[in-house]
C-alpha cells in the first residue's frame, strides 16, 4: 500500500507518531472530522487508528465518506492496541461493532503487551465473520516473519449467508417480483420471520441472486416502494422511494431500471453498466383517413394552392387582356366581368362546354393553352384520385419527438425522472416536452390512454422489451405504437450505499452478464413469465407502415367524399341564394322585387319607415298595391311596436313580420313565426316549419283588403257640385 492510501489516526500518546502517511489528531473531534474528509479525497482508502481513538473514527465514518468526494470500492480498518489484555473481550467488541460488521468487514485488530514485552504481535480479523474469535496470524519482530503464511488481508469468497438488504419495486423486464411459499423463493421479505417467500427474476433482479449464490449471502427484499417508485434523493442523504432507502442506508443495493446520473454520483456507488435504455415514448398509431376526404387527397395542399392561384391568375389575366382590347376598340364584344371568367376557366378546368369569344386571337391560344393545362392536371388528380381509392391512405405517423410536441396529445408518466436527462437540454423539443409533462398515477394514466389522446414515456431495454406493463391493457396495445425515434439513451445500473463494502464482488457479476450474453436470456425469462406478450408484440407490429399494399374493393364509403362535396355545394347554394335575397342591391340593407315590395332586415326598419313617404313622393312610379316584409332575429324585439307604426298602418298595410329563430334558438325552435300588420293580432298569423318547409296553416300570407274591419279613413271634401256637396269636412266609418 502507498503511503497516500493510508490514513493514521491516533492521540498524542499513540506509537503510531512515527510512520510516515497522511496523520489525523482524534482529541478534537470536529477537527479529526474535516482532515478524515481531505484524507479521503486526497486517496486515502486504508485507515490506521489507535484503539483511543476508535471509538470516534467508527462513530464518524458514515458522515466523513457521505461528506466526502471520493469513494473507493475496498476500504482497510487496521486497529493498533499495544495495551495489555488479560481477556480477549475487549478486541472481539470492537470487531463485532456494527459499523464493522455491516461497513468494514476488512478490519485487522493487531495487539501487542508491550508491558509484558511480548516479541510477537497477534493479527485478529473481523472476516469472515464466524472466525472472529480466533487469532488470524501472528508476527514475530525478530525475525520479521508471520506464523502462516496465509494472505494477511482476508480475501472475500465466501460471506457466510449474511443478509443484503435490498428496496426494489417490480419494474420488469429489470425486476420481476413473485411472492411465492416459504423455501420456494430466492430471497427474504424484510421483516418477515419466514425464509425464501420472494421469488426475484429480470435482468437486475438476476445479478443481485447470482452475487448472492456466488458468495453465500441473502437477499432480503424491501418491497413497499410500489408507489414512491424510484423516488428522490437529496445531498443530506435523505430521499424517499428506492433511492431514499439506499441514501438512509435503509437499504445497502438497489436497482429498477435506475439510470447513470452524473447529479447524484457523489452520493452512491454505481456498477459498471448493465445495459443501455431507451426512453420511448407508446403513443396512437396512425388511424385510415376519413372517407370525405378522399376528393382532396389526390393532391398535397401546395399543389392545390398552386391550381387555385393559377386559377385565379389566369382569370385576372384574361380580365385585364380583354378590357385592354376594350379599351383600344380591338373588340367591342367583350362584356364578361371577372366572375363570369373565372367560371368559364373552372369549366374548362372540368371538361365542360363553355364560351369562347373566338374574335379575339388572343383568347383562342390562351384558352387552347390554358386546356391543355387542365387536361394534364386533371390526369394527374385521376391517377392520384385512383391510387387513393384502391389503397387506403392513413395519418402520417408520430415518429419523433418534434412531430410529437406538435399534437394535441398529453404526454407524461408516473414519475418526473424520465425528464431528468433532458430538462437543461436546449433542444426546442426537449424544453417543450419538459414543461408539458405530467407527472399522474398509474390508474389515471389506463384511463387517458383509453381516450387515445396521451403518450406514455416508458423504457425499452436493450433487447426490445418495453416496459409498459401495468399501464395498457392488450385492448389498448391493438391500436398503441412505438415512437420510432427515442427521447434519449441512458445506461442503467445498481446502486450501492457509498460505504458499501461488497463492490468489487458485485462488479464481477455484472461484467459477466455482459460478456456472457446471458442478460437475454434473463430478460426472456422475465418477459414471458412477468408480462404480457401479447401487448408487445401488437406495439411493435404497430410500428410497421400502416394499412397494406394490397388493393382494396371499390365500396360504398369510397363515395362519401363525393357525398359530402354535394351535399357542402347544396348548402353554400342555399345560403347563397339567402343572400341574394335578404342582402344584395341594399344601400340600406333592402331587396326590391318588382319595384313595389320590400324586405327590409332589423337593423333598417325604423330608418325606412321614417323616410318611406319622402322616397315615394320623389319616385317617378306609381303602384296601387304595396308590400313589405320585415325580418328580425332578436328575442326581445317590439313586435306589435313596429306593426303599429302610423306608417305601415296608414300607407303599407300589407306587412308581413318574419321572426327568425336566433343560432342559438335553432335547435329547439326550428320555425319562422309570421305576424301580419292587417289585420294586427298579438299571436303569429302563420308558421314556416324550416324541418319540412310547410306552413302551419295553409292561408295566404299576405292579406286581402276585401275586408277592411272598420278602419278610419280621413276624407278631405269641399263643396264642388255636381261633383260633391258637401258642408263641412267629415270622418268616414266604413
Amino acid at each position: 500500500m502507498n503511503p497516500h492510501t493510508i490514513c493514521i489516526i491516533n492521540g498524542q500518546s499513540s506509537v503510531l507518531n512515527d510512520f510516515p502517511s497522511i496523520r489525523i489528531d482524534c482529541i478534537e473531534e470536529n477537527s479529526m472530522t474535516q482532515n478524515l474528509i481531505n484524507g479521503i479525497n486526497e486517496g486515502c482508502s486504508t485507515f490506521v487508528t489507535s484503539n483511543d481513538c476508535l471509538s470516534k473514527f467508527l462513530d464518524n465514518f458514515l458522515r466523513v465518506h457521505d461528506m466526502s468526494i471520493s469513494k473507493y470500492e475496498k476500504k482497510l480498518l487496521v486497529i493498533v492496541d499495544f495495551n495489555e489484555i488479560s481477556d480477549n473481550e475487549r478486541i472481539l467488541t470492537a470487531l463485532r461493532h456494527k459499523i464493522i460488521t455491516r461497513w468494514l468487514p476488512l478490519t485487522l485488530y493487531l495487539n501487542r503487551d508491550v508491558i509484558n514485552e511480548q516479541n510477537f504481535i497477534n493479527i485478529w480479523s473481523a472476516f469472515p465473520f464466524s472466525d472472529v474469535q480466533l487469532i488470524k496470524n501472528q508476527f514475530f519482530l525478530e525475525n520479521a516473519s508471520f506464523l502462516n503464511e496465509n494472505q494477511l488481508i482476508p480475501h472475500v469468497s465466501d460471506l457466510g449467508g449474511i443478509e443484503i438488504v435490498t428496496s426494489l419495486m417490480k419494474y420488469a423486464p429489470f425486476v420481476s417480483i413473485e411472492r411465492v411459499n416459504p423455501g420456494e423463493g430466492n430471497a427474504n421479505q424484510y421483516g418477515s420471520n419466514e425464509s425464501l417467500t420472494v421469488k426475484l427474476s429480470g435482468i437486475e433482479g438476476k445479478i443481485m441472486t447470482e452475487f448472492c449464490s456466488k458468495f453465500n449471502c441473502t437477499i432480503s427484499a424491501r418491497l413497499e416502494y410500489d408507489e414512491e417508485l424510484w423516488g428522490w434523493g437529496f445531498p443530506n442523504h435523505t430521499g424517499t422511494g428506492i433511492l431514499g432507502a439506499v441514501l438512509k442506508y435503509d437499504a445497502d443495493l438497489t436497482g429498477a431500471g435506475c439510470y447513470l446520473m452524473g447529479d447524484r454520483y457523489n452520493w452512491i456507488q454505481y456498477t459498471p453498466a448493465i445495459q443501455l435504455s431507451s426512453v420511448i415514448n407508446v403513443l396512437p398509431k396512425p388511424g385510415p383517413l376519413p372517407y370525405w376526404y378522399t376528393p382532396i387527397l389526390p393532391f398535397t395542399g401546395i399543389i392545390w394552392t398552386c391550381v387555385i392561384l393559377i386559377l385565379i391568375g389566369s382569370a385576372l389575366i384574361v380580365y385585364y387582356m380583354e378590357k385592354i382590347q376594350k379599351k383600344l376598340i380591338l373588340n367591342g364584344n367583350m362584356n364578361q366581368n371577372l366572375t363570369d371568367l373565372i367560371t368559364n376557366l373552372l369549366k374548362l378546368s372540368l371538361f365542360q362546354s363553355t364560351h369562347i369569344n373566338r374574335s379575339s386571337i388572343t383568347n383562342s391560344v390562351f384558352y387552347g393553352l390554358f386546356l391543355m393545362y387542365s387536361l394534364i392536371i386533371g390526369n394527374f388528380y385521376l391517377g392520384g384520385l385512383s391510387s387513393i381509392m384502391t389503397v387506403t391512405p392513413y395519418e402520417a405517423p408520430i415518429d419523433s419527438l418534434y412531430k410529437l410536441v406538435s399534437t394535441n396529445l398529453i404526454w407524461g408518466g408516473t414519475s418526473v425522472t424520465w425528464i431528468f436527462a433532458i430538462q437543461q437540454s436546449s433542444d426546442p423539443a426537449h424544453k417543450l416536452y419538459s414543461s408539458k409533462f405530467i407527472e399522474i398515477s398509474i390508474e389515471k394514466v389506463q384511463s387517458l390512454v383509453k381516450t387515445r389522446n396521451m403518450a406514455v414515456v416508458c423504457d425499452k431495454t436493450q433487447g426490445g422489451t418495453v416496459t409498459i406493463e401495468g399501464l395498457i391493457d392488450q385492448n389498448d396495445s391493438q391500436f398503441m405504437m412505438i415512437m420510432q425515434q427515442p427521447m434519449y439513451h441512458q445506461y442503467t445500473a445498481l446502486i450501492a450505499s457509498k460505504t458499501w463494502p461488497y463492490m468489487e464482488q458485485l462488479n464481477r457479476i455484472a461484467y459477466m452478464q455482459q460478456e456472457s450474453g446471458i442478460q437475454k436470456i434473463w430478460e426472456y425469462e422475465a418477459m414471458v413469465n412477468s408480462m404480457d406478450h401479447v401487448i408487445q408484440r401488437n406495439l411493435f407490429l404497430n410500428m410497421k407502415p400502416a394499412g397494406n399494399s394490397e388493393p382494396v374493393k371499390l365500396s360504398v364509403f369510397h363515395v362519401i367524399g363525393a357525398l359530402f362535396l354535394l351535399i357542402f355545394g347544396h348548402l353554400i347554394a342555399f345560403l347563397v341564394f339567402l343572400i341574394e335575397i335578404f342582402f344584395e342591391n341594399s344601400q340600406k340593407n333592402k331587396i326590391k322585387l318588382k319595384k313595389k315590395h320590400f324586405f327590409v332586415t332589423e337593423g333598417c326598419i325604423s330608418e325606412l319607415l321614417e323616410i318611406f313617404d319622402e322616397v315615394h313622393y320623389k319616385s317617378v312610379s306609381q303602384y296601387h298595391k304595396k308590400s313589405m316584409v320585415l325580418i328580425v332575429t332578436s328575442r326581445n324585439v317590439d313586435i306589435q311596436g313596429i306593426l303599429q307604426h302610423k306608417t305601415i298602418q296608414k300607407v303599407i298595410p300589407l306587412t308581413v313580420l318574419l321572426k327568425l329563430p336566433s343560432i342559438r334558438e335553432i335547435q329547439e325552435k326550428s320555425w319562422i313565426e309570421i305576424y301580419k300588420a292587417f289585420p294586427l293580432s298579438n299571436v303569429p298569423s302563420n308558421r314556416f316549419f324550416l324541418s319540412n318547409f310547410s306552413f302551419e296553416h295553409h292561408t295566404s300570407t299576405i292579406s286581402s283588403l276585401t275586408n277592411l274591419h272598420g278602419i278610419e279613413i280621413l276624407g278631405a271634401f269641399f263643396d264642388y257640385p255636381p261633383f260633391t256637396s258637401v258642408q263641412k269636412v267629415v270622418s268616414i266609418s266604413i
